[in-house]
Parts: structure tokens; sequence; C-alpha cells
């Protein structure tokens, strides 16, 4: 209810309806929700208005995320050159938004970003247990973290599965997630007349998550690595020496491990027998 009042939060509940209906994207939801609220916004003062996983509203497309920065861009610069108290906050799990190129779109734009980063092992286990009395859980809480680090959300999806269908199910998906990254990663490369070998692609993808990255002395590393955070398969931190570049899931080091060890052109060839242990003993 906003500001108390039932007839406002009807109102907000149709305007929210009508921008989703209409595909408005980001731009088109915010002004819907602050034309039908009107006055009570000025009545209330600050008001923080929270978009959760914005990159899926009706309208943008699945794995290209250019509209939706690009009106998020639009949207901080509205806010920032209108009066009023409003402020908006977006939630985002791609790691589009994680890119340079996303953190360049908003530079000078009164917008910032965080990243938030993994549970540690401690509170991940606190948090399993805590899932597990009140849900089925078949993985134990080393088994899920060694998988897939410390992501609250994958307890939902891992917890119903049998060791069987992890491994014939979720590493397989998780491969395609990551060939996917690959054959994009290459696409670019060739793009700039750069060609590379599937074996090579994987390598390059392997040292890129395990040094530091420096853009400018080393661009085809760089162009791989931002790539592999494009499509969530790594985030970039800035540390001393360059840019560290993570996994998102440890299972996907483990995946391009085994295939770079394997000579595996692809990593849909990989055994995901041998990418669940690897995971499991931690490399």
């Amino acid at each position: 209810v906003v500001g108390g009042s039932e007839r406002l939060a009807r109102a907000a509940l149709r305007a929210l309806a009508e921008a989703l209906a209409s595909r408005a994207g980001l731009v088109g939801l915010v002004a819907g929700l602050v034309s039908a609220l009107g006055e009570a916004l000025a009545g209330l003062g600050a008001v923080l208005l929270f978009i959760d996983e914005f990159h899926e509203l009706p309208g943008y497309g699945r794995g290209d995320y250019g509209e939706a920065l690009g009106d998020l861009r639009s949207l901080a610069g509205l806010l920032a050159k209108a009066p009023g108290r409003l402020r908006v906050v977006v939630t985002v799990s791609e790691g589009f938004a994680a890119t340079r190129e996303a953190a360049a779109a908003l530079e000078g734009y009164s917008a910032g970003w965080l990243l938030v980063e993994h549970l540690d092992r401690a509170h991940f286990q606190a948090l399993h247990a805590e899932y597990a009395s009140r849900n089925a859980c078949n993985p134990s809480a080393g088994e899920v973290y060694a998988l897939i680090g410390g992501t609250p959300g994958g307890l939902p999806d891992l917890c119903p599965l049998t060791r069987e269908e992890i491994v014939e199910e979720r590493v397989r998906a998780w491969a395609s997630v990551v060939e996917e990254a690959l054959a994009a990663a290459r696409r670019r490369l060739e793009a700039e007349g750069v060609g590379v070998e599937p074996g090579d692609l994987v390598s390059l993808a392997l040292r890129a998550l395990r040094e530091p990255v420096k853009p400018l002395r080393e661009p085809r590393l760089f162009l791989i690595a931002e790539t592999l955070v494009r499509f969530n398969v790594a985030y970039p931190k800035l540390g001393r020496g360059g840019l560290r570049y993570h996994p998102q899931y440890p299972v996907y080091r483990a995946l391009l491990e085994e295939a770079a060890e394997g000579g595996a052109e692809s990593l849909l060839d990989v055994d995901p027998w041998r990418v669940y242990e690897r995971a499991l003993r931690g490399g």
C-alpha cells in the first residue's frame, strides 16, 4: 500500500500491469508508475523504487542486452536532471552489467553499480542447513559449494536432484553455457581478423581465469575474458597487476581444465563425471 492508501496501491498495480503488457521497458515502467502515483510521490519525500531482474522485463531480448543497458542509461540521465527525490535501484543476475562496456556506458549519468559476490563457505553452509531443514535436499552443502560456490539461488535448483541428475543434466548444461560463450568469443575475434583454434581458445579462457589480464597489453585475452563476463561465466575484479576474472561457478573452471588437459576442442565432448569429480576436489 503506497502512503497508506489502497486507491494509490491499485493505481500503482494498474500502471505496472499496463507497462508490462505494452512491453514499455524500464523507462516506460518507471514513467507509468510516476504518472499513476502523481501527487503521492511529492508528498512522500524521498522514494526508492526497487526493480528486481530488470533485464527480464518484456521487450528485452535474451542474450542481447544492449537495449536494456541503453534504457538503464536513459533512466539514469532522466533522474539526474528531473526534480524530485525518486531513486531507482535495479538488479540483474546476468554478467553483462559487470562488463567494462556497461560501466563505461553509465559513467557520468549519476549512476553506480555494486557487484554482490557469493557467500563464503561458512555462511553458505548455514544457509544450506536452514534450507534443508525446510525442504528436501539431496546434495550436501559441500557438494553444492564445490559446484556453484556460494550462490544462494542454486539451492532450489540443485537440492531436488540426485547425483546422477546433477552430473548428466546440470554439468552438461553448464558445459553448453561455456561452449556458447567461447563460440561468441571466437566470432568476436574473427570479426577483428584474429583467428584462433578451438583448443587454443579453451587454453586462453582458462588462462584468463588464472592470472591478471592487462587490456592494453593483451587485447585478445581481454576480449575473451569480457565475453565470458557477458555470458555470466566469469566476473571481473580490479586488483594489483590488472583485472582478475573469477568463474561464476567453480564447475566452469573444472570444465575448462578438463577440456584443456584432454585436448578437447568442444566442452560438450568432456566427460561430465570427470568434471564433477574435479570440481569436488577443488581443481
